[in-house]
């Protein structure tokens, strides 16, 4: 099958860096186009409507939520990759609700693009094949109980929505309706608070330093967690375990 991508940002460098990235023509892109912005960003996917879409998010005219929004509202099988730095991460997270396939931090690299971007076409393919995949994929009950296991005996590994829906073997966007009709919230942010809880409890009873408890709850990059558990708890780890000791 032959694919369609929009790569969307103001900076021209990051856009054509990341058009130069890839051999697009060996995943079987055959129109890759490039817009500075999200109107015109719109306007091209209007035109040739690709499957694949990826965005920065603070863009002039029309950011890359708004272009998400539109562009989901529109066409609705369209996987759109939202391009974030680390200030932007948690607000890229809350775009997954809103149907964002996945977001990618900046900088990153060919290897990261190529991945996220194979496992787009995968997914389109899917439900193109099998466009009735949503409604048939057993008991919410079930499936949610299988969900919360699943994170509980996975937080601490390399997880994200798209490898828990494999290995559940659904779909993401069945696995984030699920959580939002159980518990209001999306699999990554409940992912994020389960993390949270075991970094607290490892920092208040144990003598594990903040990166050891960072690669305990599941996080590979110390700097990003102490600005996520900040976020979230309101104080620096090493500020909370000093403070409960």
């Amino acid at each position: 099958m032959e694919f369609k991508l929009l790569i969307c940002d103001d900076e021209r460098m990051i856009r054509e860096g990341i058009r130069k990235a890839v051999r697009w023509d060996q995943l079987n892109f055959t129109e890759v186009g490039v817009a500075s912005d999200g109107e015109e960003g719109w306007s091209w996917i209007c035109r040739y409507q690709p499957e694949i879409v990826i965005t920065d998010i603070r863009m002039p005219k029309m950011d890359g939520l708004q272009l998400l929004s539109r562009t989901i509202s529109a066409f609705p099988d369209t996987k759109v990759i939202l391009l974030s730095g680390y200030s932007d991460f948690v607000y890229a997270q809350h775009a997954i609700r809103y149907r964002a396939y996945d977001y990618i931090l900046k900088p990153t690299n060919p290897e990261t693009l190529e991945e996220v971007c194979r496992s787009a076409q995968a997914e389109w393919q899917k439900r193109g094949q099998d466009p009735a995949l949503i409604e048939n994929e057993g008991s919410g009950n079930d499936l949610f109980t299988q969900i919360i296991k699943y994170i509980q005996n996975n937080f601490s590994q390399s997880i994200d929505l798209e490898k828990a829906a494999r290995d559940i073997h659904i779909s993401s966007v069945h696995l984030n309706r699920i959580m939002k009709k159980e518990l209001n919230t999306t699999f990554l942010d409940y992912l994020t608070n389960v993390r949270m809880k075991e970094a607290k409890r490892l920092l208040h009873q144990t003598k594990q330093t903040v990166s050891e408890v960072c690669y305990r709850v599941g996080y590979q990059d110390p700097k990003y967690f102490s600005q996520l558990f900040r976020k979230i708890v309101g104080t620096k780890p090493s500020e909370y375990s000093q403070s409960t000791k």
